[in-house]
């Protein structure tokens, strides 16, 4: 198998298009940082999300609720692929079929123990959704045919800040979400705290920030990337099966 050769004018050029993207990023992401509280800054971010997202793909808050009638926690952002699905209104949140999530990120102002631990609560609850009515797949959904009806959810959580001090920041954040997990337990698959970096707990490895948006355009990409690849393997959401779920009987017209 042939090698790619590095090409530095290209490379160069292309290092500085991803630095100009990451700077923006950081400097776009902090929108509703200083001084705006709760549901201000979920908003912020949910567009933040949204203007740079292929449009393809739709970004709500609301629940999520599977066929067994299972609902997943209330969550600030949801991403689905909105050319084929859509969610439900009922004036107040939106409620997405669990077939139909692909991206989940809960908001924070600040993390702290106790904020973790809620995290980690609500990703337990999430988790326990079954689309198609099976359980959802874990990290690495495998490529035989059984994988085919398996579903695999992204689920992470942007904060603002964190109450860790900065110097052991990165490898104590990793800590205590671990800490809230039983061993093998599938939870919270990223962490991106602004200005401070950037947490994959999947590959128990992490990325500090730094001025070019390095972290957070790694953690951007990472979301991009698992929506392209899910969206094109998820099968078609049973809509017809939610409604038959509904009161009443059909009457005969013979």
């Amino acid at each position: 198998m042939l090698k790619s050769k590095p090409i530095p004018a290209f490379n160069a050029r292309f290092a500085a298009a991803l630095n100009h993207f990451g700077a923006a990023l950081l400097e776009t992401s902090a929108v509703g940082h200083s001084g705006i509280k709760g549901t201000k800054r979920e908003d912020a971010f949910r567009l933040f999300l949204e203007q740079r997202l292929p449009k393809r793909y739709g970004v709500a808050s609301g629940e999520v609720v599977d066929q067994l009638n299972t609902v997943g926690p209330q969550l600030d952002v949801l991403v689905f692929d909105q050319t084929r699905d859509f969610s439900f209104s009922d004036g107040a949140i939106h409620i997405l079929p669990a077939e139909a999530l692909l991206v989940s990120i809960e908001v924070k102002s600040k993390l702290n123990a106790n904020e973790v631990k809620k995290s980690c609560d609500a990703a337990r609850k999430l988790r326990s959704l079954r689309p198609f009515k099976l359980a959802l797949a874990g990290i690495d959904i495998g490529t035989g045919n059984e994988s085919k009806n398996l579903v695999r959810y992204l689920h992470c959580v942007f904060a603002y800040e964190s109450d860790l001090v900065a110097p052991t920041w990165l490898q104590s954040e990793a800590k205590r979400f671990q800490a809230n997990c039983d061993k093998g337990e599938h939870l919270i698959d990223n962490v991106y705290v602004l200005n401070r970096g950037f947490v994959n707990l999947n590959h128990n490895r992490g990325r500090l920030e730094d001025s070019n948006g390095s972290a957070i355009t790694s953690f951007y990409f990472t979301i991009l990337n698992f929506i392209e690849r899910e969206a094109g393997r998820r099968k078609e959401t049973p809509y017809q099966d939610y409604a038959s779920l509904l009161s009443g009987t059909w009457t005969s017209l013979s």
